[in-house]
């Protein structure tokens, strides 16, 4: 979920030698003013997918499996295999934020399962009290429209990581003890 640390993290798996590309959404000032270390490209591929199934980064439904079909039919998957490809094309560790990507998991791994690549997921987890003040904050989004979308966003992290290699850093460990959360990151 966003605002829970993603920047940060990003930019904590960048000192730890991991390439997370170079095309980064640039900074906001009063939003995140060093950053969001995120992939532009993955970014506006996500953003189309979801405007495509008439979705958008909030939506509380998830994405099912006609649809991912349907992303299939219209080259979507095409698409983001050559992305992630061209991503990977001179690198051994790749790695990228994009908060999108937890609404699009089932596709995404499809995408993984394809390319063939050892994937590893980092779940930044916020208490979703200070996510929803934050969203606030920043966009004026209702606070409980917010718990929900924490929620959703949070049980499918979890959900389609389950089984999988992961890590879950709490963004509290991150602010309070950061040597001790990069050591357990890395």
């Amino acid at each position: 979920m966003g605002r829970s640390g993603t920047s940060s993290l990003s930019r904590a798996l960048k000192t730890l030698e991991i390439n997370i590309g170079d095309n980064f959404i640039p900074p906001v000032k009063g939003v995140n003013p060093k950053g969001f270390w995120e992939d532009q490209d993955i970014y506006d591929l996500n953003n189309k997918i979801l405007n495509f199934l008439k979705m958008n980064w909030s939506s509380l439904s998830p994405i099912n499996q006609n649809q991912i079909n349907l992303l299939k039919k219209k080259h979507f998957f095409t698409a983001a295999v050559k992305l992630l490809n061209s991503k990977l094309k001179n690198t051994n560790t790749f790695g990228f934020k994009e908060p999108r990507v937890t609404k699009l998991l089932p596709f995404w791994k499809l995408v993984f399962k394809k390319i063939n690549i050892e994937v590893n997921y980092l779940i930044a987890l916020r208490n979703p009290l200070s996510v929803a003040e934050s969203l606030f904050i920043r966009d004026q989004y209702d606070r409980i429209f917010s718990s929900f979308v924490w929620l959703d966003f949070t049980t499918s992290a979890l959900y389609y990581t389950n089984n999988e290699r992961r890590i879950i850093i709490n963004y509290d460990d991150l602010i309070t003890k950061p040597n001790d959360t990069l050591i357990r990151l890395s």
